[in-house]
């Protein structure tokens, strides 16, 4: 949501508009998994991919304009909630493959795809678009 965008600062951020980024783009996916658990598990191996972003990586936050271009640094909402994507993905992986070792529990990111949010990036177009981000992460 706008509300919480990229140009928000932290004096101006809507928490209440953060949270429901948070809601979609971490809880959501955990409840999906959480949900599929009992067929999973009866399928015996299985993957689970999670679409992250490289926004979420608490490595690169320091370097943001050097490795995403005009994205601001601010992005709170978004990035908070793909770098708890990937805890929460990285820590189901361990849980999962201590009874299920033959099967993969990954977050991913698709690359810089052609989305409303992925057009705002300031740049050229986006190289990537959804179907080919879709079809190259199956």
């Amino acid at each position: 949501p706008d509300e919480c965008g990229p140009d928000k600062t932290l004096g101006e951020m809507d928490y209440s508009a953060m949270e429901a980024v948070l809601a979609t783009n971490t809880v959501g996916p955990m409840r999906v998994l959480s949900a599929c658990l009992p067929a999973l598990k009866r399928a015996g191996a299985f993957k689970v991919l999670n679409v992250s972003s490289g926004l979420g990586s608490c490595s690169l936050a320091a370097h943001t304009r050097r490795a995403f271009g005009n994205i601001a640094a601010t992005d709170l909402a978004y990035r908070s909630s793909k770098a708890a994507l990937n805890m929460a993905t990285a820590l189901a992986a361990l849980e999962l493959g201590e009874s299920h070792p033959q099967s993969c529990v990954v977050a991913f990111d698709p690359g810089w795809v052609a989305t409303d949010m992925g057009l705002r990036g300031g740049k050229d177009s986006p190289p990537l678009k959804v179907e080919d981000a879709v079809r190259r992460s199956i």
